[in-house]
């Protein structure tokens, strides 16, 4: 398991945003939610999409851009842990993989 340092772009209410994809078992999944662990300088998964099972395209031409453009828009309240459960399953949100990850720095160009 590795982190895809890739991103996905994505519509989130009314703005572009870019989210952390991750490979597991072999699958693509759009992280939701990270829990972090400040003190242990470790985060997980807390809820996942699974790329494979939203509408995307695959960017392997134009670095400006991320590998993956997820089409649609999905609700805020998904992305802020509000959602309803309806909203979850209606969007195949699922329970992240039990697997952590190193809590990155910003990197600034």
């Amino acid at each position: 398991m590795f982190i895809d340092r890739t991103k996905a772009l994505l519509m989130i209410g009314p703005a572009l945003h870019l989210r952390d994809v991750i490979e597991h078992d072999n699958k693509l999944l759009i992280v939701v939610l990270w829990y972090a662990n400040l003190a242990a300088g470790l985060r997980r998964p807390e809820c996942v999409i699974p790329l494979a099972s939203v509408p995307h395209e695959i960017n392997e031409t134009d670095p400006k851009f991320p590998r993956y453009l997820v089409d649609g828009i999905f609700p805020e309240s998904l992305f802020l842990g509000t959602a309803s459960e309806n909203e979850l399953q209606q969007y195949g949100v699922q329970k992240g993989p039990n697997a952590t990850f190193p809590i990155l720095s910003p990197t600034r160009h």
